[in-house]
């Protein structure tokens, strides 16, 4: 992600699970100049982290971070964990 216009308040779409594989990884890296979120598609009630994240909740994405998101399976969604800057594995994000 290389920008943002509203901030924080700016954010990404995971693709639907239906759409993927088990075991299937999106790696995004944050050089947008600020933090960012990250949700799944509206209406679709499918998770990261445990959290519904089409809107109410999202995940909150820290710039310059590497964070892998990886879907479980289509009942327990995204599993989501980033990487810092210098590689120290970064605190783990509950989406709200």
């Amino acid at each position: 992600v290389i920008g943002t216009t509203n901030g924080a308040n700016d954010f990404i779409v995971l693709p639907a699970l239906s759409s993927i594989p088990d075991g299937f990884q999106i790696k995004v890296i944050g050089n947008a100049g600020g933090n960012f979120e990250v949700r799944t598609p509206d209406g679709d009630a499918e998770e990261i982290n445990s959290e519904d994240c089409d809107g109410t909740n999202e995940y909150l994405f820290t710039n310059t971070e590497l964070v892998v998101f990886t879907k479980i399976n289509g009942t327990i969604g995204w599993e989501g964990h980033g990487m810092t800057a210098i590689g120290a594995v970064a605190s783990a994000v509950v989406p709200n």
